[in-house]
């Protein structure tokens, strides 16, 4: 029965170099913009944790909105 309602799905860690790439395109559907040394403290600070990364970023902009 769960093989006939479930989904497989297989996911890959990012690779360190992808992450600013995704942090760009993260706050850029926040319609906001990020400089590149912003960028690299977050990536240097934080790592590859998306989940964390897009809670800390977030944060930054309802911050920056207040």
């Amino acid at each position: 029965v769960l093989d006939q309602k479930a989904v497989m799905m297989t996911a890959t860690k990012f690779y360190d170099n992808q992450v600013p790439g995704w942090v760009e395109t993260f706050v850029k559907s926040r319609q906001k913009s990020i400089d590149q040394k912003a960028l690299q403290l977050i990536v240097e600070h934080i790592g590859n944790n998306l989940t964390r990364i897009a809670n800390e970023v977030d944060k930054m902009l309802i911050n920056i909105e207040g």
